[in-house]
C-alpha cells in the first residue's frame, strides 16, 4: 500500500512538472479565453468572395488565406445582408493554407445535421476536435503548436456543415 502511494504521489509530481513547464499545444473552445481576446477577427462577408465561390484567398493583417476543396464545387454562401459562411462538403471539407503561420486561429461552426470536425497543423504539432452532442454552436481553436499553416474544416457525415467567424493571431516573427 505504501509503494503504490508513493508511486502515485511520484507520477503526479512529474504530470505538474510536465504541465507547469512552457508551453504546449493547446485546443481553445472559448474565444474569451487567451490568446483570442485581441485576436483579428474576419467576418466572411461579400467583401471576401461572392456567394457561390468554389475558392477564396484575400489577406488581413499580413496573413494571406486561401480556402480551397476538391473536387472544386461551391462551399462559400452569403444572405440577402452579406453575411457568409463556409459550408464544408462531404467527405472532402474545406483546406485552409496559411500564409505565413499564425500563432492561434479557430472558427465558429454551427452543428446541425452532423458534428463538423476542426484539424489545425502548426510547425510542431496538430490539434483534431469534434464538437460533442448536442447540435448547437461551437467554437474551436489551436495554439501553441508552432506556425499554424493550414486548417481542414470538415464535415463527419453526408451533409454539408457550416463554418464562420474566424478569429486569428497573426505568428510572432524574427527577421532572418
Amino acid at each position: 500500500m505504501r509503494t503504490r502511494l508513493c508511486l502515485c504521489v511520484l507520477v503526479a509530481t512529474l504530470a505538474a512538472l510536465f504541465f507547469a513547464s512552457g508551453a504546449r499545444a493547446e485546443l481553445i473552445l472559448d474565444p474569451n479565453l487567451p490568446p483570442f481576446p485581441g485576436a483579428v477577427h474576419e467576418p466572411f462577408t461579400t467583401a471576401i468572395a461572392p456567394s457561390g465561390a468554389t475558392s477564396i484567398t484575400f489577406t488581413n493583417s499580413g496573413v494571406t488565406f486561401t480556402f480551397t476543396t476538391t473536387p472544386p464545387r461551391p462551399f462559400y454562401f452569403c444572405d440577402s445582408s452579406g453575411a457568409c459562411h463556409l459550408r464544408a462538403p462531404f467527405p472532402n471539407g474545406i483546406d485552409v493554407a496559411i500564409s505565413p503561420g499564425v500563432a492561434a486561429i479557430g472558427f465558429s461552426h454551427r452543428w446541425i445535421e452532423c458534428p463538423g470536425q476542426f484539424t489545425y497543423t502548426g510547425s510542431a504539432g496538430s490539434e483534431t476536435y469534434t464538437p460533442p452532442f448536442p447540435p448547437g454552436l461551437y467554437f474551436a481553436g489551436a495554439a501553441n503548436i508552432g506556425d499554424i499553416t493550414s486548417a481542414k474544416l470538415a464535415s463527419t457525415c453526408p451533409f454539408a456543415e457550416t463554418f464562420d467567424d474566424m478569429l486569428f493571431v497573426p505568428g510572432t516573427r524574427t527577421p532572418p
